[in-house]
């Protein structure tokens, strides 16, 4: 996608309506879901393919966010990050497993070439992590505060997901063979 910072637009919304709005977890999941329908405006504005992931999230937020709005209530919104961790999971195992697709490879194949049992093993420790980050989320959402919540979600989950990623590439570079047209 030409315009990535479209994909963080929601995220730094959320956050500043959080703290500037005084902490107030509602008036952030109003501002976080004008967010999603402007960034999806926006894609289509500039022309550009709204990404399967980013669709699947925007309708999470909306379905999410608006049921924590009905019942005034945190939790829901809170819980859309284990929904989509889940969700992502699952698909990567069932496309390799049951379809024989392997997303990753569809998504990173342009860069490194390997073996499909690479491929399938970057699929599993990819759902695995996902698996726990969504089961770290409900324990931070049961133990900690929502400001805690808000502070974890905006920094520590990306930072991990990038570490992670950090690995995985790792990983491909040393087991599998760095594409001369992708350098």
């Amino acid at each position: 996608m030409k315009h990535q910072w479209l994909n963080l637009f929601p995220a730094v919304v959320f956050f500043l309506a959080f703290f500037v709005g005084d902490k107030d977890f509602i008036l952030a999941t109003k501002a976080l879901m004008a967010a999603v329908v402007a960034q999806l405006a926006l894609l289509k504005i500039l022309r550009q393919p709204i990404p399967k992931a980013v669709l699947i999230t925007a309708v999470l937020v909306l379905v999410f966010g608006s049921v924590t709005l009905f019942f005034r209530d945190e939790i829901f919104l809170q819980i859309k990050t284990t929904a989509i961790n889940w969700l992502f999971a699952g698909a990567l195992l069932v496309a390799d497993f049951a379809l024989g697709k392997n997303l990753l490879r569809a998504l990173l194949g342009g860069f490194f070439q390997a073996a499909n049992t690479v491929w399938r093993t970057v699929s599993c420790w990819t759902a695995a992590f996902l698996f726990a980050l969504g089961g770290g989320n409900l324990l931070v959402i049961h133990f900690l505060s929502a400001e805690s919540w808000v502070w974890i979600k905006t920094f520590a989950y990306p930072g991990a997901t990038f570490l992670f990623l950090i690995g995985i590439i790792f990983y491909l570079s040393r087991v599998g063979k760095i594409k001369e047209d992708a350098q």
